[in-house]
C-alpha cells in the first residue's frame, strides 16, 4: 500500500535526526554548552571571535531548515555581512581583538563604553537572535504568518522601515538579528508548517512555533516570542526549551502586530534559564540573572494542578507525580504542598476568551473588514465571535479580570512560586492542531510572570512542560524558582521508560 505524504515525511525526518544530533555535536565543538553571558565575556576578552561564535549555529540553520520550515527570512550574505559588521566594531575601537581584556582593564575598568554609547560592554554582542515574523525588523516585511501581509504578492505586502522597539533594543544590546521565524496567522490558532525538532511528527505549537523551533533544533541560542494565550509557554513545552512569559508589559510592543491587549506580551526563548533570564536583563534593564543561582531558590513551593486538570493526559498525571516526588525526595528544604486556587479562577478560560475575541477584532479590524476571505476558518470563528459580544460586556469582563489580578496575591498564600502544568501532556500528533492554551490563559489573564522548565519525559520520551508562576512583577521569585527546578530535573530526574 502507498504510503501517506505524511508518513513518507516522518521516515524521512527519522532518518535525518540522528544525523542531525551528531553534526550539532561536532558543528558546535561544546559551543551549544556555553551560555550567553559565558559566550559575551569570551568575545569581549577576545578568546572567541564573533564568527566562530555564530557560525555552527548558521551552519545547522542552512542544514536544517528545509526540514523544519523554521524561518520566513533568512538570508545568509546579511548575516555574513553583520557578523563582519560587529567584529569590525570591535576591531575599529579596541584595535587587536586578542588584546581586548588588557585595554578594557587599562583604560575602563573592565567595561567598555560600546559604539551606542551604552556604560558597560553590549550584554548580548555577536550572539544571534531570531525574532517572530509578527515584530517588525527595519528591512524586512512583516508576514504574520497571513496571506494578507506574507509574501510579495500578498495585497497588503511591505517592507517596514523600523525595527519594532524590542530589535532596536537587540540590535543595541549588540545581538545580531539573523532572521524572522514563522507564526501562526496573526499569532493565533491556525497551524503553520514548522516541524518539532524535538520529537518528529509532533506539533511545535503555536503561535511562537518557529522561535521555539529555533531554539530546540540548535539553530539560535535565543529567540524572541510572544504570548496572548499560550504561545510562549506551550511551545516550550513542546520544543522542550525553555519559554519566558515575563510580566505583563516588561518588553513594550511598539512595532509587534498586536492581537489582544490586555494580554499581548513579548518573551523568550532558551535552551536554559539563565539565558532567557541573561537576554530580558538586557532588553529591559531588569536584574533576573543574578537569580540564577541555587542560593536563592524558593522557600514555599506551591503545587498548582489549576482548576483544568480534567484536561491533562496520562503523560501529564504520571509526570506530576514523578515531579512531586523528586523534589521531597531530592531538597527537604523547600517547603510542597497542594494548591488548590479559590473558585472565583474556575471560569477563567472562559473570561479569556471574551476578552481575547473582542480586542482581536479591534486589532484585526481592517483586515477583517477588507480581506475577510484571507481569514482561515479557525481565525473568523474568533472574529465572529467578537462581533457578537456586546460591548457592555466586555467592560464587565474587564472588571473582572482586574479583579482577579487583584486577588491573585493572595489566592498563592505563603506561597512564592506555584508549579503547573506547561500545557495538557505531551505534543499532539502535527496534523491535531496546535494543542489547547487551557493551561495558559489564566496566567495570561492575570500576566503574572510564567517559565516553562523542560526537563520532563513520558514513558515514550516524549517532552512534558512544567511552568513556574510567580506573582505580578515578582518576576525574580519565577526566574530563582525555574533555575531550581531545572537544576533539580538536570541532576536527579530519571524518566521512566515504556515496558
Amino acid at each position: 500500500m502507498k504510503q501517506s505524504l505524511g508518513g513518507q515525511l516522518r521516515n524521512v525526518l527519522s532518518r535525518i535526526l540522528p544525523l542531525r544530533s551528531n553534526l550539532v555535536g561536532i558543528l558546535m565543538k561544546n559551543r551549544k554548552d556555553i551560555l550567553i553571558n559565558e559566550a559575551v565575556e569570551m568575545i569581549r576578552d577576545g578568546s572567541l571571535q564573533i564568527s566562530e561564535y555564530c557560525r555552527p549555529f548558521l551552519e545547522v540553520c542552512k542544514l536544517h531548515n528545509d526540514h523544519f520550515k523554521v524561518w520566513t527570512h533568512f538570508n545568509e550574505r546579511q548575516i555574513e555581512q553583520d557578523i563582519n559588521l560587529a567584529s569590525s566594531r570591535l576591531v575599529s575601537k579596541f584595535g587587536d581583538n586578542s588584546n581586548l581584556l588588557t585595554e578594557l582593564g587599562e583604560k575602563e575598568s573592565g567595561h567598555a563604553r560600546n559604539f551606542a554609547g551604552t556604560e558597560t560592554f553590549p550584554s548580548i554582542y555577536g550572539v544571534p537572535v531570531a525574532v517572530k515574523d509578527i515584530v517588525d525588523v527595519g528591512g524586512l516585511a512583516t508576514g504574520c504568518g497571513s496571506p494578507i501581509y506574507e509574501g510579495k504578492n500578498a495585497p497588503m505586502y511591505h517592507v517596514k522601515h523600523a525595527d519594532a522597539s524590542v530589535v532596536s533594543r537587540i540590535k543595541v544590546m549588540g545581538g545580531i538579528v539573523i532572521g524572522k521565524t514563522v507564526t501562526t496567522e496573526f499569532a493565533t490558532f491556525q497551524a503553520s508548517s514548522t516541524q518539532n525538532p524535538s520529537c518528529f511528527g509532533r506539533t511545535p505549537g503555536g503561535s511562537s512555533s518557529g522561535s521555539a523551533a529555533a531554539v530546540a533544533a540548535g539553530m539560535v541560542p535565543l529567540a524572541i516570542g510572544t504570548q496572548t494565550a499560550g504561545s510562549i509557554i506551550r511551545p516550550a513545552s513542546y520544543c522542550s526549551v525553555v519559554g519566558f512569559k515575563p510580566t505583563l508589559g516588561t518588553l513594550d510592543l511598539a512595532g509587534v502586530k498586536g492581537l489582544a491587549q490586555s494580554f499581548d506580551t513579548l518573551g523568550g526563548f532558551a535552551r536554559y534559564v539563565s539565558d532567557v533570564a541573561w537576554m530580558i536583563d538586557s532588553l529591559s534593564g531588569s536584574k533576573l540573572h543574578r537569580y540564577c543561582h541555587v542560593e536563592y531558590k524558593p522557600k514555599s513551593v506551591g503545587l498548582c494542578r489549576s482548576p483544568f486538570w480534567n484536561a491533562a493526559d496520562g503523560a501529564l498525571q504520571t509526570a506530576w507525580v514523578e515531579l512531586s516526588n523528586l523534589i521531597k525526595s531530592h531538597d527537604e528544604q523547600v517547603r510542597l504542598k497542594d494548591v488548590e486556587l479559590p473558585e472565583i479562577y474556575d471560569q477563567s478560560v472562559e473570561l479569556h476568551k471574551r476578552i481575547f475575541a473582542q480586542e482581536a477584532l479591534d486589532a484585526l479590524h481592517f483586515e477583517w473588514h477588507t480581506f475577510r476571505s484571507f481569514f482561515s476558518e479557525k481565525l473568523a470563528q474568533i472574529m465572529e465571535q467578537g462581533e457578537e459580544l456586546p460591548s457592555n460586556d466586555y467592560l464587565k469582563d474587564i472588571a473582572q479580570m482586574l479583579s482577579l489580578r487583584q486577588a491573585f496575591d493572595k489566592a498563592m498564600g505563603e506561597n512564592d512560586v506555584l508549579l503547573t502544568p506547561s500545557s495538557t501532556g505531551v505534543p499532539p500528533k502535527f496534523e491535531e492542531g496546535t494543542g489547547d492554551p487551557i493551561f495558559n490563559r489564566l496566567w495570561s489573564l492575570l500576566g503574572v510572570p510564567a517559565i516553562n522548565v523542560p526537563g520532563l519525559k513520558s514513558r515514550e520520551g516524549l517532552p512534558v512542560g512544567i511552568q513556574v508562576i510567580a506573582r505580578y512583577g515578582q518576576d525574580t521569585a519565577a526566574i530563582s524558582a525555574a533555575y531550581w527546578l531545572e537544576s533539580l530535573l538536570n541532576e536527579y530526574y530519571v524518566p521512566a521508560k515504556a515496558t
